[in-house]
């Protein structure tokens, strides 16, 4: 997946809540809790899960004290919340909100590939979530 579909792809999970984040090798796994996207699929559906593949950069920096977060544990008590993404060089740069600290800063990814998968591990295209998320 290109860079600007990557920063697309994030930005159509905008108020998404990052949690089961993992990683095996280099690649990471991880789910954005975001109902009201998640829904448009199927009523019973409140998220959406995402394989990064050859990942050489993932990790959080505050945006007030530049402190890096890339521990998994400590990311996923982070609560991290999509607010905007950008792409930067080649990355992408989530701003989040670190919901229990209530501290702002930025995700860093420099991934290969992103594949997208709903709740019953079905994989899904860009443009299925983009429709949905245009349609709402």
């Amino acid at each position: 997946m290109n860079l600007n579909h990557q920063q697309l792809l994030f930005s159509l999970f905008h108020d998404g809540t990052l949690f089961n984040i993992s990683k095996s090798g280099s690649d990471y796994l991880f789910s954005i809790d975001i109902p009201y996207l998640a829904e448009r699929l199927n009523p019973d559906y409140s998220f959406f899960t995402l394989k990064l593949s050859q990942t050489q950069e993932f990790f959080f920096q505050q945006d007030t004290s530049n402190q890096v977060v890339e521990d998994l544990d400590e990311l996923n008590r982070m609560q991290l919340e999509i607010l905007k993404t950008d792409s930067t060089g080649s990355k992408i740069k989530v701003f989040c909100t670190d919901g229990p600290n209530e501290h702002f800063g930025f995700l860093h990814i420099k991934t290969e590939d992103i594949q997208i998968y709903d709740p019953k591990n079905r994989r899904l295209e860009l443009v299925e979530v983009e429709q949905e998320a245009r349609n709402y």
